[in-house]
Order: C-alpha cells, then structure tokens, then sequence
C-alpha cells in the first residue's frame, strides 16, 4: 500500500450515499487517508425486504459516488463477499484503521449484521465510530428530552462536503477477486459483480437515470 504510513479511515456506507452533509465523511477526512466500503454482505444485500430494483437504485447512486470520490483520490471499493471477511482482508493489508459509519434504522438483519461487527472490532481493537443521521435517539434514557435533542439536531448547519487533504493517490490497497474499486466497473459489470442477471431487470429498473442528482 502507498499509504501504508498514514493513518487510515473506512467509511462503511450503508443506505446514506451523501457527500454533502455527511459527519461521517467529514469526521473521517479530518486527520487519516480514507476509504470507503460497500459490502454486498448477503445477509443485507439478498434480505427479503430488498428488491432489484432497490438493489439498481443503489448501485447507480454508488456508482455516482464513486465517480466524484475518484476525483478527490479517495477509492470507492464493493465488496462481494461476508463483511467480516472484508474488514479482515483490509486489516491484513492496512494493520489498523478507524471505522466509521452512520447510525442505521434497519430491521433485524441489519441489526445483527451491526453486532457482529462490533464484536469484530472489539477482538481486533478496531475503533468504531457510528454517525447519528436521523431522529432516532439511541440509549435515550428519557422520553420527555427527545423532542430538546431532536430540535438541537435539525437547527445544526448543514456541513460542506469535505477536503480529503491526505488522499494524494486513488491507489490503496490490492484488490481482489472479491473486493475491487467501483471505478473500474461499467455498469453492465457491477450487475454481474453483485450477482444481478441484467436479463431479470424491468423496465422501472432499467429507467432509474445513470445520474440521480441531474
């Protein structure tokens, strides 16, 4: 790796694909190179709740992401393959990193996916830092401060996208057959990627625009 001296932050993102107003880019750009992750881990990516044409949706926003990301140097990587197998293939080249993602809402697979994670980073002193995103208020012991907190939160600004100062080359880490950056794929080759045959697309799936934000 080339960055192999620098401090090194993962951004794990998870349904919030946002640069602008993102206190997980921005609190991981602050002092480390950063790298962000989006797993294909089958116990979210083929959860009964996700349909192909959220999966569509996802990977044209993904792919929108990337695009700006390799502009600022900072490598966009999917990852087809069990999560935990991907934080340790990243550990294996990296030695140490911090990880950082949002706070999610999700349902019980995504809620066990978490725990598995934390216990992850636990065992190999990895720190994890969740973003709160939304008005869910987690440990909130309280009820009658929800709505204090809540109004504290919508009145912060909304923080500009950052400046990733330590990202002077998009070149990571060594890819594999599983784990590759998103840049190098068209569109038609992140489908095969996720295992999504293009023949199953329908015609709702296959009007979702290349750009999301145009």
């Amino acid at each position: 790796m080339r960055n192999a001296n620098k401090r090194v932050s993962i951004v794990w993102l998870k349904k919030d694909l946002r640069l602008l107003d993102s206190e997980v880019f921005t609190e991981a750009a602050k002092g480390d190179y950063v790298i962000t992750l989006f797993s294909l881990d089958s116990n979210r990516w083929n959860a009964k709740d996700i349909s192909i044409r959220h999966k569509i949706f996802t990977l044209r926003a993904l792919m929108e992401l990337s695009s700006k990301l390799e502009k600022m140097k900072v490598p966009l990587y999917l990852a087809n393959c069990d999560l935990i197998e991907t934080l340790t293939f990243f550990k294996n080249q990296l030695n140490h990193f911090k990880l950082f993602s949002h706070e999610e809402t999700g349902n019980y697979a995504s809620f066990e996916l978490d725990k598995k994670i934390q216990k992850w980073c636990t065992e190999n002193g990895i720190v994890w830092k969740e973003m709160r995103q939304n008005n869910v208020i987690r440990g909130l012991k309280d009820r009658n401060v929800w709505s204090k907190k809540w109004n504290q939160y919508m009145r912060q600004a909304c923080l500009p996208i950052p400046r990733f100062k330590y990202n002077k080359s998009s070149n990571a880490i060594k890819e594999s057959n599983f784990i590759k950056p998103l840049s190098k794929f068209s569109f038609k080759e992140v489908l095969k990627f996720s295992n999504i045959p293009y023949p199953l697309l329908d015609d709702a799936s296959l009007s979702i625009p290349e750009k999301l934000n145009e």
